[in-house]
């Protein structure tokens, strides 16, 4: 931040003088004491101010997450009832969008994900509009459901090379490069991924995604998170999401 470097600055003036006086290359004086003196307080009043505030923006940024995995897991508990499939088999994850870089580049931060399971692990992957369930949600600004069990089964377990990969249709590879598609493709049956508004529902401001692994026994695998009282219990969590994380 702009401020601790100015602050930088002036402890490292504070010093640099300071070190002067006592190898006898600046001559001491009142006023040069009292200004380090006073700035030597107010450099660590400034800190302990800036302390507080960090604290105390950790901790609110703690009680939203807690408060958003509440809502994530009585929306899986609602799914498993629903539809008999065990909750162990079902995961969420909340993606809020965030910019980076001079260019302000945008991109999704997984900021929660919940799966009482610790299988599968989450995938290295770089989400940004258009890429993946999530990604093609969040470009297109509406419910997305992808049924990936037959390109999992197909594509899972073998190792293309480029040529080879980038041969497979554009809907197939799914936006994602060749190291991402193997680290995610064999993992899934299938994603459902809906938007989080702001409150006031004016603006996107990430995504929320409910997937079925494919290891999940289920005769619906595959499509079982692609009927309306589904995408209901999922915009209803996104819903209140959007309203426990939205920045006051």
């Amino acid at each position: 931040m702009i401020w601790r470097i100015f602050l930088a600055i002036l402890a490292f003036g504070v010093i640099a003088q300071q070190a002067l006086v006592t190898w006898g290359s600046l001559d001491p004086s009142p006023s040069f004491q009292g200004w380090a003196l006073f700035i030597g307080g107010l450099l660590v009043l400034i800190e302990s101010i800036a302390a507080l505030f960090t604290s105390a923006n950790a901790a609110a940024e703690q009680v939203r997450l807690k408060s958003a995995e509440k809502v994530v897991l009585a929306s899986l508990k609602t799914i498993s009832d629903s539809t008999g499939i065990d909750l162990l088999c079902l995961g969420g994850s909340v993606f809020l969008a965030k910019k980076t870089g001079l260019r302000q580049r945008e991109f999704l931060h997984r900021e929660l994900r919940y799966r009482l399971s610790d299988v599968p692990q989450p995938s290295d992957v770089e989400w940004v509009k258009g890429k993946g369930v999530v990604g093609s949600a969040w470009k297109d600004k509406h419910t997305v459901h992808k049924d990936l069990s037959a390109i999992a089964d197909r594509y899972g377990a073998s190792e293309l090379n480029e040529a080879s990969f980038l041969r497979l249709r554009a809907d197939t590879r799914g936006g994602f490069t060749r190291e991402e598609f193997h680290s995610i493709i064999g993992k899934y049956a299938e994603v459902l991924a809906v938007l989080i508004w702001n409150s006031a529902q004016t603006s996107v401001i990430g995504v929320y995604a409910i997937d079925v692994p494919m290891t999940a026994v289920h005769e619906k695998s595959g499509t079982l998170l692609n009927e309306h009282p589904i995408h209901e219990i999922a915009s209803s969590c996104a819903s209140l999401l959007g309203d426990v994380l939205q920045k006051k």
